[in-house]
């Protein structure tokens, strides 16, 4: 396995170290967005330097240094322009060349563009609008497999697979991020963990990527046809083909059994993820669930008003975290000493549980209606917040309407507002009689300002 310090030079990365890393990073991109408006492999040094200069003279950096640690902050914008330009070029992004007519170029190295794109999708945090797009393509090339052009067709098949995989793998990654933020971070800030919830979270993991892989683009219907082709390729007849067609493309003298085994590996490869590829988005599914829960649990916890001595004394231990003036809160309680511990303090005494007398059991025991309608009346009150509850909450809501916004519902208390975020959360769930639409308009519902969005009807047969 070659090393990247092998096709890169080792002043590549160099770009983002030091003072300046943040401008660097700024500057390459300012530079690529030209290319690609451009629409060009190469662009005039001095189209490029102008662009640049202007840039400089709109963006006012601080502590613009040269390549020698100098601050270059005062010097005029076309200096600096060179001066950067000048840094990407020797360290390897960059490459210039005079062409007829004496006018300089300036054109991306090879390794650097392919740097950029992982670049621009990492600060980004771009991710395809369908995940399935990938089954798609892979489904397309077996169907339409030509063995004339076997070798290319199955490197192409590989590649999307791999990528189809990176991004599962990103997904979930991406979903832990939240997970983790969301149980370690120290905020009761019911608006804030709102806007995550219901802009952030939905938008960027389950609306752009989750939803569709779920549920109407789910590739369980690709799954079976593209095992079956996959198994046609590695049949004894498929792999003469491949074999015969891989020493045409490749012009290649390696003995047929190591040719075999290059072309079985990535036949295999293929094959296994496709075939784990429902168990795979299952872990994300409840990794994802996990998520909701946390969430709605934290939410429900910041709303929930608690008038007991231990919400008082909770919320008293708070204010002194967060303050730490005592002449604020000095006057509000006292703080003593006690050096007996008695009835009367906080101190809860350890309880000693009294051995039972035998109580004969009695053949028709007396039930008592009212203590079972009152359990019963209490575990219906804790399950209504559950999957179906919402959703027949919201098929009320639609029984007469296609949508409706947000906005639209009465939110009278904390439980009117838990139902219309569990709304947004249940909404990528098979079975759901509705869908949501973010939209860009914001909107406050009890003092909690968050991103409206459509509860949108779903067809009959999405909403059983």
């Amino acid at each position: 396995m070659k090393n990247i310090f092998d096709a890169i030079d080792y002043k590549f990365f160099q770009v983002f170290s030091g003072e300046n890393r943040r401008i660097h990073a700024e500057i390459i991109m300012v530079v690529s967005d030209f290319f690609k408006h451009h629409n060009a492999s190469y662009v005039e040094k001095e189209d490029l330097v102008n662009h640049l200069s202007d840039y400089f003279s709109q963006r006012n950096f601080d502590n613009v240094l040269d390549d020698e640690g100098n601050d270059i902050s005062k010097s005029t914008p076309r200096e600096k322009a060179l001066s950067k330009l000048n840094l990407f070029k020797r360290n390897g992004w960059l490459i210039e060349e005079k062409v007829e007519n004496y006018v300089d170029i300036i054109q991306f190295d090879d390794n650097a563009l392919i740097i950029l794109k992982a670049l621009d999708d990492i600060s980004s945090n771009s991710s395809p609008k369908e995940y399935t797009g990938y089954i798609y393509v892979i489904d397309s090339l077996l169907r339409t497999f030509d063995y004339n052009q076997g070798v290319s067709l199955l490197e192409r098949i590989y590649d999307n697979t791999e990528t189809l995989m990176n991004r599962l793998r990103g997904l979930n990654s991406s979903i832990k991020k939240y997970l983790t933020r969301l149980l370690n971070e120290d905020s009761e800030d019911a608006e804030k963990l709102l806007k995550t919830l219901l802009y952030d979270y939905q938008d960027n993991i389950i609306n752009k990527a989750f939803s569709n892989l779920k549920l109407s683009d789910n590739p369980s219907k690709y799954q079976n046809q593209i095992l079956t082709k996959l198994n046609e390729l590695r049949s004894k007849e498929g792999m003469d083909k491949l074999v015969l067609n891989y020493k045409k493309t490749k012009n290649s003298d390696q003995p047929e059994l190591e040719i075999e085994k290059i072309l079985f590996d990535q036949i295999d490869y293929v094959y296994n993820i496709i075939e784990m590829l429902q168990q795979t988005i299952s872990m994300i599914d409840i990794k994802n669930a996990k998520y909701v829960k946390s969430s709605t649990s934290k939410l429900s916890f910041i709303l929930s008003e608690n008038f007991d001595v231990v919400g008082k004394i909770e919320n008293i231990l708070k204010l002194m975290k967060h303050q730490k003036n005592d002449e604020f809160y000095g006057e509000a309680f006292g703080l003593y000493k006690m050096g007996t511990i008695d009835s009367e303090s906080l101190y809860k005494p350890r309880v000693y549980k009294e051995q039972l007398s035998v109580v004969e059991l009695q053949e028709k025991p007396e039930v008592d209606q009212a203590y079972v309608d009152k359990v019963a009346q209490r575990l219906f009150r804790d399950n209504r917040f559950s999957i179906k509850k919402i959703n027949e909450y919201v098929r009320l809501l639609l029984e007469h309407k296609t949508r409706i916004k947000s906005s639209d519902l009465l939110i009278n208390n904390n439980e009117d507002l838990t139902r219309m975020i569990l709304i947004q959360l249940y909404a990528h769930h098979e079975h759901m009689c509705y869908r949501t639409e973010t939209t860009d308009s914001n909107v406050t519902n009890n003092g909690i300002e968050y991103k409206d969005f459509l509860i949108v009807k779903r067809g009959e047969q999405h909403g059983k």
